[in-house]
């Protein structure tokens, strides 16, 4: 539970996509300016990953909240030793698998033929091979960013 809201500066995701991060961006939003209005500001623009210097943030009123798909221990110790916190989104897995498949049929240019639910449910969401692999590359391209 957020104790102390105004010492928010992170909202970091769970490994899944589609799980929510979104709607948790616009709730701490409200809660910070505690009012029940969307956020003007979209969430990518306060993507930590997508920050080109961190004087950005640096130069945002507190408090302020953030975005990134960092796992935690790549995040900076003096923000929980300066009473920041971290939103954690997880989402049940069975939830994640409907909203990717909703999503990939709306798009196959993006997704390809993805066929029924229960085809893709076998041959991508519980095929061990093709999600290890998207795991993978989805690391090597966060410690290639890492090492910029």
């Amino acid at each position: 539970m957020l104790k102390n809201v105004s010492q928010v500066s992170y909202v970091t995701y769970g490994p899944l996509v589609f799980s929510g991060t979104h709607w948790v961006w616009e709730i701490v939003c409200m809660i910070l300016k505690q009012k029940a209005e969307y956020s003007k500001e979209t969430k990518e623009f306060l993507f930590l990953e997508a920050m080109p210097d961190l004087d950005v943030v640096r130069n945002l009123p507190s408090p302020r909240p953030l975005n990134t798909h960092l796992p935690y221990r790549w995040l900076p110790t003096q923000h929980i030793e300066n009473g920041g916190k971290i939103v954690h989104v997880l989402r049940n897995p069975k939830d994640v698998c409907v909203s990717i498949f909703h999503h990939a049929k709306v798009a196959p240019t993006v997704h390809g033929d993805v066929g029924d639910f229960q085809t893709f449910f076998k041959t991508r969401f519980m095929n061990p091979k093709s999600k290890r692999e998207r795991e993978r590359e989805r690391e090597r391209e966060r410690e290639s960013f890492a090492n910029q």
